[in-house]
């Protein structure tokens, strides 16, 4: 919509002409229009958005690396939990999952732990949904998990994984960019797999 067509905010005749107040949000048709909607509930309830969305955004630019690395990394596990769910078991012992929402009892397990091998944590192909049993108190059972890892992706898989020693430093971008195309997966398959 053009800026000569809004209407004032206020008494809603067309803000045009000299007097009228025009911004790219809101327009007035005079200085006493803009005064008397400025305490209305609704230039407060105004106010509060913008402030809140500046405070966000704020925030998001003040963020660290190793926050990107945590959001990033909780998208990316929330999605292989998702994604496992048509599983059912643990990776390492066959024991059903049991979903519970959040802090259930699936974890996401890397085959190959997170402080081992850095450069894997996003690797799909790492990592399975499994009890917490397992990936906590027995660190991953990685015997029953490396049988099981054969059985799903394959025997040339798992020694890539095994092997892969190349170092992978992750910028601030690319940690953004992993947990928006996580959370937007996960989301995709919950819808699917429901």
């Amino acid at each position: 919509m053009s800026l000569q067509k809004r209407r004032c905010r206020n008494c809603r005749k067309k803000a045009d002409g000299e007097k009228a107040i025009v911004s790219p949000v809101v327009a007035f048709c005079c200085y006493e229009c803009l005064k008397a909607w400025n305490n209305t509930k609704a230039a407060k309830k105004a106010r509060l958005k913008m402030d809140r969305k500046i405070t966000r955004e704020a925030k998001e630019r003040l963020k660290r690396k190793n926050q990107w690395m945590r959001e990033a990394q909780s998208a990316f596990n929330k999605f292989i939990r998702v994604r496992d769910k048509k599983f059912g078991v643990c990776v390492s012992c066959d024991v059903e999952l049991v979903y519970q929402g959040h802090g259930g009892n699936v974890d996401a397990s890397h085959f190959r732990p997170r402080s081992a091998a850095p450069q894997l944590r996003f690797n799909q192909y790492n990592c399975h949904a499994s009890c917490v049993r397992c990936n906590r108190w027995m660190e991953g059972n990685l015997t029953p998990y490396r049988k099981q890892l054969i059985k799903r992706i394959g025997k040339q898989r798992v020694l890539d994984l095994e092997n892969d020693n190349k170092p992978k430093n992750y910028t601030i971008d690319d940690l953004k960019r992993i947990k928006e195309v996580f959370k937007k997966r996960a989301k995709l398959y919950e819808k699917k797999f429901r």
